[in-house]
């Protein structure tokens, strides 16, 4: 099945944590703002989809319930659920708000931007544009096609700390060791380039501390794109401080500071800088999808 939009992803209930249909149905409810059970072949699912994308600039992610291989008893929990019939069954914020006559009727209220639709981070916007089907492009090397974003955001706010340490503390002479942090770091982001946060120390930090939480899958091209870019700024940093220029620890200091405020609003603010500057470089059209 295809994404209906640019901004619209269509989901593998496969890929939500649950030993049932019912838990992964749940999860994948909880993980996005705005989940939507559709066919194909349904205008108001059609309507609803470029409603919330074309008008309301809201990524959506949807499962098409006539094409899924698991589509009839996925239909079968849905309407159970809700006590609704008819398709598109639209779920924003994890309540179940009707079908498309009825979020249209909570948007000429206001209701539906003033207590649904505010506040939408970022990354979720970055995501649902780049998430279109000619833009699913494979990660390289051990890179994960999907990502938890939670296990994302602690890893920033993980980075976040140890660069702003390197940041501060590299221009006191009694210390030498934040060198070797931000020598560190940069080995960090190679090794989550190569193989995502399985491989890395923050990255299994980050694993065990979103153990208690849902997963959120996100596309993995991105975030990889994201840690390049974090490495490029973790190697330039740490030249830096290892070259005979006249304030190169300013130099230096300089682009950990730069890293430290890109991981501290991706994991604090959910802002990826990285996938931000990806979605430009897709517009331009640097990047050429394969389906």
């Amino acid at each position: 099945a295809t994404a209906w939009s640019a901004e619209s992803e269509t989901c593998d209930i496969d890929a939500y944590k649950g030993s049932t249909l019912g838990e992964k149905i749940e999860a994948m409810i909880a993980s996005h703002p705005v989940v939507m059970f559709n066919r194909t072949w349904c205008l108001f699912s059609v309507d609803a989809i470029n409603f919330m994308v074309g008008q309301l600039n809201v990524p959506v992610h949807s499962l098409e319930v006539d094409v899924h291989p698991q589509g009839q008893e996925i239909l079968k929990y849905v309407t159970e659920k809700t006590n609704h019939t008819t398709t598109p069954f639209i779920f924003i914020r994890g309540d179940f708000l009707g079908g498309f006559q009825e979020v249209n009727a909570l948007y000429a209220q206001g209701t539906l931007q003033k207590d649904y639709l505010k506040e939408l981070s970022q990354a979720e916007q970055c995501e649902a544009f780049i998430s279109n089907s000619q833009h699913q492009m494979s990660t390289y090397f051990w890179f994960p096609d999907k990502v938890d974003a939670t296990v994302v955001r602690i890893t920033g706010c993980l980075t976040f700390f140890a660069s702003a340490l390197v940041t501060v503390f590299v221009h006191i002479e009694e210390f030498f060791w934040p060198r070797y942090v931000a020598y560190a770091i940069a080995v960090d982001f190679l090794l989550r380039i190569l193989g995502g946060a399985r491989i890395s120390v923050f990255g299994r930090i980050a694993m065990f501390l979103a153990l208690p939480f849902e997963p959120m899958p996100r596309m993995g091209k991105p975030k990889q794109f994201a840690t390049c870019l974090g490495l490029l700024f973790s190697t330039l940093g740490s030249v830096a401080f290892l070259a005979p220029f006249p304030y190169h620890d300013y130099v230096g200091s300089g682009f950990m500071g730069a890293l430290a405020l890109a991981t501290g609003l991706e994991g604090f603010a959910d802002f990826c800088a990285g996938c931000f500057v990806f979605k430009i470089f897709v517009k331009l059209g640097f990047f050429q999808g394969t389906s």
